[in-house]
């Protein structure tokens, strides 16, 4: 089932926020969500929110001078480059945003990109789907979609990205990369939602396997000192 439109756009916000990554049991934290109480003090969201925004102006001022030229078109000789400050332009709260056109998705598609490979971890490898422009410009037309703020987007952007790589492998039957190319809003967060779900059982089972692997150690250590 899809994300109720009632609470989407709070709960797509909690994607971009670190105090709240930890949750994965999506139904609780939609309760939680519509009852106040994710986090339970209405101060640490806001100080979590700015701080995140803090990151957000340090990401795009450095981005603006790191970054390489955009040749996903498949042309180096007429690479792109973009203006990454103008998403610290602060706009009219009261003034509707118009749509992101395919510019607006390649410019934060690309600013992750930079984000990624030369301040997260220099020169660190792609994440699944990062060679995959017709994915990564789905996944930013989704988040744009639900989200109208640039911090917003781009934090939640980062996340989704960092699910999918090590997520969409373990959802059975297999989801591949084409199937967001041009998914609707519905259809993609039944993929996220399965995503979530398979993660949240694998760390489950992981959790369970540790502490059998910790149980036994101590169990032969013990036998061993009584020999």
């Amino acid at each position: 089932m899809a994300l109720n439109r009632n609470f989407r756009t709070t709960y797509y916000k909690t994607l971009g926020v670190p105090v709240v990554q930890h949750i994965v049991d999506v139904e609780a934290s939609f309760a939680a969500l519509l009852v106040g109480t994710l986090p339970p003090y209405p101060g640490i969201w806001n100080f979590t929110l700015k701080e995140r925004f803090g990151m957000f102006e340090d990401v795009v001022t450095a981005a603006q001078v790191l970054q390489a030229k955009d040749v996903t078109d498949g042309d180096e000789g007429r690479g792109k480059c973009y203006d990454f400050m103008e998403l610290l332009v602060e706009e009219d709260g009261d003034q509707e945003k118009a749509p992101s056109s395919l510019q607006d998705l390649k410019r934060l598609v690309h600013l992750h990109r930079t984000y990624w490979r030369e301040i997260a971890a220099w020169d660190a490898p792609l994440l699944c789907g990062m060679d995959d422009p017709n994915f990564l410009l789905g996944v930013a037309r989704v988040v744009c979609e639900v989200l109208t703020h640039e911090a917003e987007r781009f934090w939640c952007f980062s996340r989704m990205i960092e699910l999918f790589h090590d997520g969409l492998e373990l959802v059975d039957p297999v989801v591949t990369l084409d199937t967001l190319y041009n998914a609707s809003l519905a259809e993609f967060e039944v993929v996220f939602l399965r995503t979530l779900d398979v993660k949240r059982r694998r760390s489950t089972a992981d959790g369970s396997m540790s502490s059998l692997h910790l149980l036994k150690s101590g169990h032969d250590e013990e036998y061993g000192r009584r020999r």
